[in-house]
């Protein structure tokens, strides 16, 4: 098959095998297997030269760091993690030769478990694995933990990178520049107080820093962004400050000339915007990207240059800035009408591209593209169980609430249409939000021809900020009441049996799931709660300890729980005081070394149902993660929620 282009670089493309499989297979109960399987291929990535590719796959119960050669399958293992509960954080190309590796690991601290990072290079043959630490004579006596950071590849310095760390004689960030072969830290750069984290320039310079202190007079964090002139200055000038969740947001990207920075802002707008930013005149300038309606949701840089953002309507979308990237990406989704398709990857001189192309309803799919050879080829599926088999798609729809708010919500359509059972997914978050795109969750759920609900409620994000705040400190009241309304208008309009119902959910998701169970009783046949939340004043309580920046942000978003309505509005909307509401048989479950939901919040819900004498299961993952992120962990998650529901709404 050939496509005939007038383009940048993709002339007369010839697409090899464009489907991963060209017959669908009869409708017949798909393995849960093919759901619980962790994804064959993680964040492929092209080396410079185009002549390699790296990328994460599974391992066991863990993650493995690979490279192969490019257009071959054939993987060898760089770097292994160690425990089950460690996760790759980010990794990406240094050169042709050496990779820089981000991995987070839990560890105790202060009774509570926490996440720390670990920073890695190494040769692409996995050779001269060099963990990034600053020197032992520096270091804090007692921690065992990486607090390095990198700064800057450092584009005109090849053999360093710039690097952000603490010492024990600095109590904030100093920086150092860093020997990509050997390790060798050098330190260019003192912290300076209250300073949380620095900006260097395409030379490494360091001219910019964050501020980040908590007023105690306020009870807010304030962040304040100071310059100097230059690296000789021990001057230091604050030219702006916001607190987070206010308005005028202001989050540092990427110098674009010496004396203009790019920064995420909601500056004149009601939503998350790229805008300029002049240092010397101390105020906002253009407008760089700003879609109508949605938030900016991540910024793309290639050797610390911007080159395009993202966001999300109902797919993640991405726009480029630079002619190149942007005339690929165009062409590559005219081969593939009615998919998303993403130019995940590229080398340098854009001669070899990988495309990533995902939908409604089949797994995201990763193309190789040879332009040299005028060839785009089928290289691997992230769920290749579940190719070739006829999954439902999502649908898209509008619900009007109580209040006359119109809200997005994504359907799929269970096999007996309006008399299939209904399974409500909500999102967590709960400043999060749900998409169209295909996700392993909604498949599983639908697998045995449920219908599945998703739904937006106020809160989400994505949306703006006005759509935004107007979920905060509404746990268990508007937020909740979008979920019931988004039900309503399933049964209003006939699109499924809304007396035959169950709500799954974890996170956030498990809060409405549990909340659900006390306030509307007779609403759902079962609830199930992965590393959902119980106790609301427990939750705020628990994450408190790390500070009072982490206390304010609660307090602004979920409630005061030193303000003695609110918190009586908290414990009103905790399922912790309300079991004896309960009619319905809950399922719980929760990850040991959760860093975000303590297991106690699922673990005291369980012991007070059972003092109750309610119908109550709870299982504890070992080492699981809030992610439910090994094999092993969605095997026995997925397979107790399928058995689970199937007992109430049947097979």
């Amino acid at each position: 098959m050939h496509h005939m282009y007038r383009g940048l670089a993709l002339t007369s493309l010839i697409v090899i095998s464009l489907a991963f499989h060209s017959l669908l297979q009869a409708k017949e109960l798909i393995p849960l297997s093919a759901y619980f399987a962790m994804p064959t291929i993680e964040r492929p990535q092209l080396s410079p030269d185009g002549k390699h590719i790296l990328a994460l796959v599974p391992n066991g119960n863990n993650q493995s760091v690979v490279v192969t050669e490019f257009g071959k399958r054939k993987f060898s293992p760089i770097v292994q993690l160690k425990d089950d509960d460690d996760r790759i954080e980010s990794m990406y190309w240094l050169n042709n030769e050496k990779i820089i590796i981000y991995s987070s690991y839990a560890e105790q601290l202060a009774g509570q478990t926490a996440r720390f990072n670990s920073l890695y290079t190494v040769n692409r043959d996995g050779s001269n694995l060099q963990v990034l630490q600053v020197p032992k004579r520096l270091r804090n006596p007692g921690r065992n933990y990486s607090t390095v950071s990198v700064l800057s590849v450092l584009p005109n310095d090849p053999e360093h990178i710039l690097v952000q760390a603490y010492t024990k004689v600095d109590n904030y960030p100093a920086a150092f520049k860093v020997n990509i072969d050997d390790g060798k830290f050098t330190k260019v750069f003192s912290s300076v107080k209250d300073v949380r984290s620095w900006l260097a320039n395409r030379d490494g310079e360091i001219l910019v820093g964050v501020k980040r202190k908590y007023n105690r007079v306020d009870k807010e964090n304030d962040i304040t962004i100071i310059v100097r002139s230059d690296t000789s200055s021990d001057n230091w000038e604050s030219i702006y400050t916001y607190q987070p969740g206010e308005k005028n947001s202001f989050k540092l990207q990427s110098y674009l000339d010496d004396t203009t920075v790019l920064v995420s802002t909601d500056y004149g707008e009601n939503q998350q915007t790229l805008r300029k930013f002049d240092l010397q005149t101390k105020e906002f300038g253009e407008l760089v990207f700003k879609v109508d309606g949605y938030d900016l949701d991540s910024v793309l840089k290639r050797n610390d240059e911007v080159i395009g953002v993202g966001y999300t309507d109902d797919f993640y979308t991405i726009e480029y800035f630079d002619k190149q990237s942007k005339a690929l990406q165009g062409e590559l989704q005219a081969i593939f009408p009615g998919s998303n398709v993403y130019l995940s990857s590229s080398s340098r001189n854009y001669k070899r591209l990988i495309a990533s192309v995902a939908s409604q309803s089949s797994p995201t799919k990763f193309y190789l593209v040879d332009l040299d050879k005028g060839a785009v080829t089928p290289w691997m599926s992230t769920q290749p169980s579940l190719e070739g088999h006829q999954l439902p798609a999502k649908q898209k729809l509008k619900v009007t609430t109580r209040d006359g708010k119109e809200l997005v919500a994504y359907f799929t359509m269970g096999k007996d249409y309006g008399d299939s059972p209904l399974v409500v997914l909500p999102h967590g978050g709960p400043h999060s939000r749900d998409t169209q795109a295909f996700d392993s969750w909604t498949q599983m759920l639908a697998r045995r021809g449920y219908a599945v609900l998703q739904v937006n409620f106020r809160g989400s994000s994505g949306y703006g900020n006005a759509f935004e705040a107007a979920g905060y400190k509404q746990w268990g009241k508007l937020m909740q009441n979008d979920v019931y309304d988004a039900v309503k208008f399933i049964n209003d309009n006939n699109l499924a049996n809304t007396q035959k119902s169950c709500i799954v959910v974890s996170s956030y998701g498990g809060y409405v799931a549990l909340t659900a169970g006390f306030q509307q009783p007779d609403m759902f046949d079962c609830v199930v709660s992965v590393n959902g939340i119980a106790d609301i004043p427990d939750l705020i309580a628990k994450d408190s300890e790390w500070g009072g920046g982490s206390k304010a942000y609660l307090r602004d978003t979920i409630g005061d729980v030193d303000n003695s309505d609110e918190l009586a509005a908290l414990k009103a909307n905790s399922a912790i005081n309300f079991v004896e509401n309960f009619k319905v048989p809950v399922l719980l479950i929760a990850g040991e070394n959760d860093t975000r939901v303590h297991f106690s919040q699922s673990r005291d819900f369980y012991e007070a149902m059972k003092s109750a004498n309610k119908d109550v299961q709870y299982i504890l993952l070992d080492k699981g993660t809030h992610f439910i992120d090994t094999a092993a962990h969605r095997e026995t998650t997925f397979s107790a929620i399928d058995k689970f529901i199937v007992g109430y709404l049947g097979e």
